[in-house]
Formats: C-alpha cells, structure tokens, sequence
C-alpha cells in the first residue's frame, strides 16, 4: 500500500522532469544549426577581403617609341604616264590628235627634318594639261565642238581614280598656225558644265568666261 503511495507522489515529479529534459534538448538541437549556420557567412566574407595579390591591376604594356619627327614639306608634282597615254588614245579615238597630253598628281614631298631624306609623296589632286594643234578654228561653234569632245573624254577620270582626294585643275589650249585658245578650270566645273543643256557656243563662252 505504501509503495503505491509513493509512486503516486512521485509520478508528478517524474514527469515534470522528463518534459523538462525534453523541452531543453529540443532547444539544444533547434539551436545548434542555427549557430552553425552564422560560421559560413563569417567565413566568406573573411576570405574575400584577405587575397590583396588578387585584386592587383596588372602591368600596363610599354608605352610606344614616340612617333616619327614631323616633315618638311615641299610642292611638288609627280608624272601618271599610264593615265597619260590612256587620256591620249580616248582623244584621238574622238579624232583629236593631241600634240601633248600631260596627267600628274600634285601634292606635297615630306623630308625627315633631320636626315632631309624624302619620305614619302602626299599627293592633293591630279591635273592635266592638254595642247591640241589645229589646222583652223573658222568659228566659235567649231572650237566648242572640240571642247566638248575633251570634256567627255576627261569625264573617265573622276576623282576617285585618280591620285589625291580633291579634284584638279584641266589646262586646254588649242593652237592655229596664228590663233590660240586656252582655257582653265577646275574639274568639277568641268563636268557639272558639260551635264548642262549648253549648245557648244554656249559651252565655249562659258569656259571662256571662267578664265576671264
């Protein structure tokens, strides 16, 4: 009877001491992984600031040699026999037997300043010079006929084939046994001319007035 007393007495202790022992190890458990989660994040940002080595900026190249000294720059002119001789064979394919034909780049020669050695051409433009020896020239309207057929011979060399980049200046004359004509212009004005609606008396007295 006494020890059934006794175990009813204690029962409630007993079981107020398990629940505790429970109740405290549960917290143990629940608590450790989050403490052991914090370790990893301390971790990574500890090891992401201590490589200084890595984060150095590699060496630059070496710098260039410094470039070459500047020119002494000298007019000059160069000779295009090729685009010579194809400019004599159109004028006379147009029956206009040239006495001389002369195409040739104008620019500039660059000498080193120092050796004076020529370095190098820089060619501006490209011109020409054309003389054509008649036997008469009775009227204007023949003269503009003429013209006009060098005109069209010369609108085979824009300037994108020919040396330099900007357009150049044709030189014509026409020359009688006691007459000359000579005319000057730049070749954009030549063809822009020429693409006119201008009869040939028109043409000629408008080149006429450019050389004016």
């Amino acid at each position: 009877m006494w020890e059934k007393i006794q175990c009813l007495i204690l029962k409630p202790f007993l079981i107020a001491f398990l629940l505790t022992n429970t109740s405290c190890s549960a917290f143990s458990k629940s608590k450790g992984p989050q403490e052991h989660s914090v370790s990893p994040a301390v971790e990574s940002v500890s090891t992401s600031t201590t490589p200084d080595a890595a984060t150095e900026t590699p060496a630059l190249p070496p710098a260039p040699p410094p470039a070459p000294n500047g020119c002494i720059w000298n007019w000059n002119r160069q000779s295009q026999p090729e685009l010579s001789l194809s400019l004599e064979t159109l004028l006379e394919e147009a029956g206009l037997p040239a006495e001389k034909v002369s195409v040739y780049a104008y620019g500039e020669d660059c000498f080193d300043p120092e050796t004076l050695e020529l370095r190098y051409f820089a060619a501006m433009e490209t011109d020409f010079e054309i003389t054509i020896v008649l036997d008469s020239l009775r009227q204007n309207e023949e003269a503009g006929v003429l013209l006009r057929s060098v005109l069209q011979a010369l609108q085979s060399y824009p300037v994108e084939n020919t040396p330099g980049p900007n357009p150049g200046f044709v030189r014509i004359q026409f020359i009688t046994d006691n007459s000359s004509l000579n005319f000057q212009f730049n070749y954009t004005e030549g063809m822009e001319a020429i693409n006119q609606d201008l009869g040939d008396d028109e043409l000629l007295e408008h080149f006429s007035a450019i050389g004016r």
